[in-house]
Order: structure tokens, then sequence, then C-alpha cells
């Protein structure tokens, strides 16, 4: 592992690290990572794509998504600024990013909270209790929303009945399909 712009080669392979405990469909982690003098950069890896669960290749994307999201908040973490530019060549589609490190900038307490529940996250696949989510972290959700250029949808009580059919529906299709169970 080479340096990559002001960071150390053991830099890179600990900003790296922190990016693939992002989550992924299946844990397929559909990314790789190719490191230039002077950037980081993010291709999706479509040999990964799970032709059944994800023919369109968005929750691969998806899961890109929160690898950038990882490798970004890493750097900030070691003071240093990314810069992130999206979609840097339309000739290669599978080029999502490229992430300089550049320069020095003070790191937060909430980024630093984010990176130390980077190595912690785990799947939860237990049901959400009744008990209704606070305001001031809903009002939280939404600025971390806004940040990233994206929004937060909440569901309400009263579309509970609808979604929790339509989950039980796709589940069921979903189980019928042998091609699906054996890629699950």
């Amino acid at each position: 592992m080479t340096a990559v712009g002001t960071l150390t080669s053991a830099a890179v392979r600990a900003v790296l690290a922190a990016a693939i405990t992002a989550p992924s469909l299946h844990n397929s982690q559909p990314w790789r990572f190719r490191c230039t003098p002077s950037a980081i950069e993010l291709y999706a890896d479509d040999a990964q794509i799970l032709p059944v669960a994800d023919p369109e290749g968005r929750e691969l994307r998806i899961a890109c998504g929160a690898a950038l999201f990882n490798l970004r908040v890493a750097i900030t973490g070691l003071g240093i600024h990314p810069v992130v530019r999206l979609l840097p060549d339309p000739h290669r589609t599978d080029l999502l990013a490229t992430v300089r490190p550049q320069g020095r900038r003070p790191v937060t307490p909430e980024e630093l909270a984010l990176l130390a529940a980077m190595p912690r996250r785990r799947t939860n696949r237990r049901p959400f209790t009744s008990e209704p989510v606070p305001p001031r972290v809903v009002n939280g959700l939404r600025r971390a929303a806004k940040a990233e250029q994206a929004w937060l949808a909440r569901v309400v009580p009263s579309q509970l009945p609808l979604l929790r059919s339509m989950v039980r529906q796709a589940h069921a299709i979903q189980q019928k399909d042998p091609a699906f169970r054996a890629e699950w």
C-alpha cells in the first residue's frame, strides 16, 4: 500500500479498513478501491451484483455509498479534508467516486463518534419498539440526511398496517422464487 495525497501508507490502510465495514446486501461488499498517488478511487464491483435480489444494482450502489461515507469519515477523523468527486468519468460508469485527501481540518466530536462506531456496527433484525422517536432525534436525522444531499422519509403510525402488509407480500413472493432462495 502506498501513500495517497497527504495520507501515509499506514493511514491509507486504516481508512480503507474503515471503509469496508460498510453494510451491503448479504454482505456482498460490492466495491473495489484503487489508490493513485493523489486519490482513492471507488469502483462498483458489478461481479458482486445479486441478479435476483438486486437486478438493477440499486443495492450495490447504496452499499458503495455507505463505503464512501465510511471512507470520508475515516479521512476526516485523521484531521484531513476529503475532497470527493462523484461520477468523475462518464466513460467509466463503474468509477463511482474519487476521494483526494487534501489539507488539514479540525475534527468534530460528532465525527469522532461516527468513526468510533464503525467497527461496532451490526445488522439488527430484531423488532423495533413502539416507543416514539424523540423530535430532537428526528430533527438530527433530518439534518444528517440534508448534509448528505438526501431526505428523511418518516413512516407515521397510520402507515404501519399498509407497510407491514407490503413487506409480508414481498417476502412471500421472494420466498416462492427458488433463484432468490438460492441467492439468499
